[in-house]
C-alpha cells in the first residue's frame, strides 16, 4: 500500500512563518491565545501530524504509478491563518493545488476517490456557509478551501474526525474516513507511568466545557449538567476552548482529566468531541452522552471494551 504525498510549499515553511507572525505561540500547543471567532488551531492540526507521520515513512513513493493512494494535504487551516509566506499567499497555494489536480492524469484514474484530503476544522466549510465577518489573529475569517479547489475536494476521500455533511460538502458516509481528533497538548506529552491510580483520583466523574453549546439536532445535551449535585461530580462551566478570563481553568484542564475516574464525553454543536481522546490519554474512562456516531478505526478498535455510554433518553429526562 504505497502513497504519494503531494505538497506545494513545504509545511515546515508555513510553520516557521506562523512562529514569526505570532512569537511565543505554536499552533500545536493548547493556548488561550487562539480565541474565537477563528478555528481552535491546536485541535485542528491533524493535517500537520499526518504530514509528519507520512513524510519519513517507508510507504511514501515519488512514483505516481506505484501509488495506490494520493495524499493531497493542502495544510488548509495553517495555510489560511499564515496567509503570506515566502512570497506565497493562501490563495496562491490554493490556485497551485487546483492547477496540479486539473492536469493530473491520476486524478481521473478513479475519479479522485484514491486521493485523500484532510481538514479537521469548520474553517473548511464553504465560504457562503454562515461565516462571520470578524477578524481573528489579524485575518478576516473565510473558508480555508477556495471555490476553485472545492470541486476536486468533493471527489476525494475526506479524512476528518466526524462525518459532518456541512463540513465535507457531501452526504453522510460518502467517501469519508474518520480519523482521531488531535488531543490536548498537555495530555499528549504526559508520561503514562505517572498517571494517578484510579483509587487515588479526586473525582468520580468530570466534565469541563461550555454549557452554552450542546443543542445538536434540537436536544440540549449539556443542560442536565447544570443540575448535577453530587460530591463525586466535577462540572466546570468553562473549557479547553473557552476564551474568557478564567485562564486558571484552561491551564488546569489536563491535570483535572488525570484526576477523574470517568470523563463525560457529551455531544456539543456536533455529536463528537475531542474530550474522547483527552480522556484516553489522561487514563480516564470515557462516558458517551449523546447520539451514536462513527468512531475512528472501528474495524480495528473494540471501543466498547474501554468506554461506556449512558442511555440518552434517561439523560435528557434528568
Amino acid at each position: 500500500f504505497r502513497r504519494v504525498l503531494f505538497r506545494s510549499q513545504a509545511p515546515e515553511d508555513l510553520m516557521e512563518c506562523f512562529r514569526e507572525l505570532h512569537p511565543g505561540h505554536s499552533p500545536l500547543i493548547d493556548d488561550p491565545y487562539f480565541s474565537e471567532p477563528g478555528p481552535y488551531m491546536p485541535g485542528d492540526m491533524g493535517e500537520w501530524f499526518l504530514y509528519k507521520q507520512l513524510k519519513d515513512s517507508d510507504v511514501i513513493t515519488d512514483d505516481p504509478a506505484e501509488a495506490s493512494l494520493f495524499v493531497v494535504n493542502t495544510m488548509p487551516v495553517l495555510s489560511l491563518i499564515v496567509d503570506e509566506c515566502n512570497g506565497w499567499t493562501h490563495d496562491d497555494r490554493q490556485l497551485w493545488w487546483s492547477a496540479q489536480l486539473a492536469t493530473s492524469p491520476w486524478m481521473e484514474r478513479n475519479n479522485g476517490t484514491d486521493h485523500a484530503f484532510i481538514c479537521q476544522s469548520w474553517a473548511c466549510m464553504p465560504q457562503d456557509y454562515n461565516f462571520r465577518e470578524e477578524k481573528w489573529l489579524g485575518k478576516r475569517m473565510r473558508s480555508a478551501v477556495l471555490g476553485i479547489l472545492r470541486p476536486y475536494v468533493k471527489k476525494m476521500t475526506y479524512w476528518i474526525h466526524e462525518d459532518f455533511p456541512e463540513w465535507t460538502l457531501r452526504p453522510m458516509g460518502d467517501r469519508i474516513a474518520i480519523v482521531p481528533y488531535v488531543a490536548h497538548s498537555d495530555l499528549v506529552t504526559s508520561n503514562i507511568t505517572k498517571f494517578h491510580l484510579r483509587a487515588s483520583r479526586k473525582y468520580r466523574y468530570l466534565f469541563i466545557g461550555s454549557m452554552n453549546r450542546g443543542q445538536w439536532k434540537g436536544e440540549r445535551w449539556r443542560a442536565p449538567l447544570r443540575t448535577l449535585a453530587h460530591p463525586g461530580f466535577r462540572v466546570v462551566s468553562s473549557g479547553v476552548e473557552m476564551k474568557d478570563a478564567n485562564t486558571d481553568v484552561f491551564r488546569s484542564y489536563a491535570e483535572e482529566v488525570r484526576n477523574a475516574v470517568f470523563c463525560l464525553v457529551v455531544a456539543g454543536d456536533t455529536p463528537s468531541s475531542r474530550r474522547l481522546f483527552d480522556s484516553i490519554l489522561g487514563g480516564c474512562i470515557p462516558v458517551f452522552i449523546g447520539p451514536k456516531y462513527t468512531l475512528p478505526f472501528e474495524s480495528q478498535i473494540d471501543w466498547q471494551s474501554f468506554t461506556m455510554r449512558l442511555n440518552a433518553t434517561n439523560w435528557l429526562a434528568g
